[in-house]
């Protein structure tokens, strides 16, 4: 692999310095794609495109880097790249755009930015189900950000724009015990608070302490009759669950309840504990990946500290 990948920088090395017309490295690459060798026509791409070279297509680039991110493209490059795209009117780069954005992928999270990019996509396709999968992509998020349905009440108060001030003193009132506090997330005992339930894990955003997510954590059920009880609870409050998935790899059995504030509501029922979770999917994406960006530049600045001596 290491070598054929040698020869291809090679070739892509050669032409940049000649003098010759254009048209080497594309049929290279139409070649490669020919063979199925995805990956190869990929690094080719993205070599172009970063010595802006003028057989370069900076949009199939970005599209290689998004999907790949062994290529090593940061995010910043990406951007551009797919902003390119975007003024040659690709609906994939309004696409890619939407989703960065909406998973906070190397860029703060910004909802409203993604519905943007997503409807400029959707203007911009005549394909059917793209359009139509987009649509209730955008529907969802606009449903999760508007704060004008507020109807999932738990601790008698409402779950969806609830910040952290008001959750605390509504879930201590309902007897629920702070255990510890961190900066996305609170912990408390919740026997009182549900019956059987270990803990509660409740997260907020980063930036507003907005609520995202909650989680009950229950144990390992040791009886299916259990779990059964927790479901009939769930429909009878909920109605009837619109997703189920038996048996998978990690969760033996998982429900999902998408109630019509936004929040989705999921009972799993894993290898080593049950879980309850209340989510606004959208909010808890960003959290997640805002830790995780975190946790990389912290780890790539000690790195760095380590070097500096």
């Amino acid at each position: 692999m290491k070598s054929r990948y040698g020869i291809l920088t090679a070739i892509l090395a050669s032409v940049i310095n000649s003098t010759s017309i254009a048209g080497p490295i594309s049929d290279e690459i139409v070649r490669l794609q020919n063979n199925n060798d995805y990956l190869g026509a990929c690094k080719l791409r993205v070599e172009l495109a970063k010595t802006k070279n003028k057989e370069a297509n900076y949009y199939a680039a970005a599209d290689c880097a998004y999907d790949l991110p062994v290529l090593g493209v940061d995010i910043d490059e990406l951007i551009q790249w797919l902003k390119i795209g975007t003024a040659n009117g690709y609906p994939g780069a309004f696409r890619h755009l939407g989703e960065i954005y909406e998973n906070a992928k190397g860029v703060d999270g910004n909802i409203d930015a993604a519905v943007i990019y997503y409807e400029k996509a959707i203007e911009r396709s005549d394909n059917i189900k793209y359009n139509d999968k987009l649509k209730m992509k955008v529907e969802s998020l606009k449903l999760q950000k508007s704060c004008s349905i507020r109807t999932t009440n738990v601790f008698d108060t409402f779950l969806k724009c609830s910040n952290r001030k008001e959750l605390n003193k509504a879930i201590q009132r309902n007897g629920g015990i702070l255990l510890s506090v961190k900066p996305t997330s609170m912990i408390y005992e919740s026997v009182q608070l549900l019956e059987g339930s270990d803990r509660l894990e409740v997260f907020y955003s980063s930036k507003n302490d907005i609520f995202s997510c909650m989680k009950y954590t229950f144990g390992l059920f040791t009886a299916d009759q259990d779990l059964e009880k927790m479901r009939d609870a769930l429909v009878d409050k909920y109605g009837a669950f619109d997703e189920y998935n038996g048996n998978t790899n990690n969760d033996r059995n998982t429900m999902t309840w998408s109630l019509e504030d936004g929040i989705v509501v999921t009972l799993k029922n894993q290898k080593l504990s049950t879980t309850l979770e209340y989510c606004l999917p959208a909010y808890e994406n960003i959290r997640s990946a805002e830790i995780k960006n975190n946790l990389k530049i912290s780890d790539s600045k000690r790195k760095s500290e380590s070097k500096a001596y």
